[in-house]
């Protein structure tokens, strides 16, 4: 899918720009479908050639209604514009280019192969009127990584897109947080600001309470809603840990949540959010971790999973076949349906992925660990219980993909996870379920109150069982 992003009505030059890396020539099908259909009746069709036979097709729609008279090619509608980049050079199995929408706001343009294998296809939505300039870079063919290859940028002349301001975008169903995007900061709405200055925000709200923590700075009103804030973040107690297993970047999640603690929730202590320092290796994941760590994870009640450091490259289907295994055993560990998991989206650039390479799936310009995440979240066939769940966070970090503006991407993905959390204690607290020192409360206080004691934890041991696995799955709601 694109992201549907809501901008500032503010004019500004904006730089197109998408990862795009793909790595097999095995997925010989589409989710999107090629755009020859498309007409110049509708469309200002703009080609750019990006590199010798490597071209970048641009779908401008035209202006409608009033302005029909109007066909100036520097003018186009507000809405949904596509594109299309095709190749020629059939030596040329490992293209690399990026395109994205930079200025006001950063916008990730999905791109998804289409059955032919040499073009693929997206879109994009401006929703504001503004100015706008189609900038592409070209990294070349084969090779290993980007910074190796020799930068090749192509831009076309500037549009101004017209029209009046389209309605705001709903946030998804399923999601708790407000539809954000990334903003440039004010008095500096060009292509040239800083992306470490851009600053994720909800566009529906006046307020802008600005948070800061040692490497970055986040806008609380981007993910606390009106109506519930952090939901219950505020009772969170000592008996319901909330454990962060991974190993680098999600020690730096963590550590950017800590800093944001005593801004939000003064009254919550450090040791209730613990980091377990997970080894790269899904089949041996505590072989740092000493006995009372193994002990401790026992008592874990809510898990956030994000392992991107790997000590082997995985393909994409070993990754998926060893995630889904690992999963299995903290289901086993934490025993319990009210307790849930979730797997945070890898914040890797795309650009730089080496894990999951030859890809089974269809390629798009995500990084491949995550097409292969979200395979397990299938509806029609999930590979986990619905306690299981996945947070994709890459609404926040596929627009900023370089390697300066990392931090602030993990900033607001640990923003997140105070929306998160605090959910969960509302779900627990909603069916009368809390943590005690004498134990785990359900369906407290009434009649039918169970007390479930603390107990001694014995560590799990059953990392190398590969059969857990192949238990019977529960069905997703």
């Amino acid at each position: 899918h694109a992201w549907g992003l809501r901008f500032l009505s503010m004019s500004a030059v904006i730089a197109i720009a998408a990862w795009f890396i793909p790595s097999a020539r095995n997925a010989q099908f589409s989710l999107g479908g090629g755009l020859e259909h498309l007409n110049n009746s509708e469309f200002h069709i703009v080609s750019t050639e990006l590199a010798q036979g490597f071209t970048l097709v641009s779908y401008l729609k035209k202006l409608g209604g009033e302005h029909d008279h109007n066909e100036d090619p520097g003018k186009i509608a507000l809405g949904t514009h596509r594109m299309q980049v095709s190749f020629n050079n059939l030596l040329c199995n490992d293209p690399k280019f990026s395109i994205r929408l930079v200025g006001t706001s950063l916008v990730h343009v999905h791109l998804i192969e289409n059955p032919d294998s040499r073009t693929w296809s997206g879109e994009f939505t401006l929703p504001v009127a503004g100015s706008y300039t189609i900038n592409s870079q070209w990294y070349g063919c084969e090779v290993s990584t980007i910074g190796a290859a020799k930068q090749q940028v192509a831009t076309t002349q500037s549009y101004e897109a017209v029209g009046s301001t389209l309605e705001s975008s709903k946030p998804l169903s399923n999601s708790i947080f407000p539809t954000a995007y990334w903003q440039a900061p004010p008095g500096n709405l060009t292509a040239a600001a800083s992306l470490s200055e851009y600053l994720w925000v909800d566009p529906a709200r006046d307020e802008r309470t600005i948070l800061t923590t040692s490497d970055s700075s986040v806008v609380k009103e981007s993910v606390a809603t009106k109506e519930n804030g952090f939901y219950q973040f505020h009772q969170h107690s000592n008996y319901e840990l909330l454990c962060f297993i991974g190993n680098q970047t999600m020690a730096e999640i963590r550590r950017e949540f800590l800093e944001l603690i005593p801004k939000i929730g003064r009254e919550q202590r450090p040791f209730k959010f613990r980091m377990y320092n997970m080894a790269g290796d899904f089949q041996r994941p505590d072989k740092y971790w000493d006995l009372e760590d193994k002990k401790r994870l026992g008592k874990c009640k809510h898990m956030l999973i994000n392992l991107e450091e790997l000590e082997t490259n995985l393909s994409q289907q070993e990754y998926q076949d060893q995630l889904t295994t690992f999963v299995g055993h903290l289901l086993k560990v934490m025993d319990d349906d009210t307790f849930p998991i979730r797997l945070l989206t890898w914040m890797q650039s795309p650009g730089k992925a080496t894990a999951c390479h030859h890809p089974f799936q269809p390629r798009t310009t995500d990084h491949p660990c995550n097409d292969a995440l979200r395979r397990l979240f299938d509806p029609e066939n999930p590979a986990f219980p619905p306690r299981v769940k996945l947070l994709d966070n890459t609404d926040i970090t596929l627009p900023l993909f370089d390697e300066g503006a990392v931090t602030q991407s993990i900033a607001n993905v640990a923003l997140r996870l105070f929306a998160i959390a605090g959910q969960q204690v509302a779900e627990w607290r909603d069916s009368r379920q809390s943590g005690h020192v004498d134990g785990l409360h359900k369906n407290c206080p009434g009649k039918s109150c169970v007390i479930e004691p603390n107990i001694e934890y014995v560590p799990y041991e059953g990392w190398n069982d590969p059969s857990v696995s192949k238990q019977p799955k529960k069905s997703a709601p």
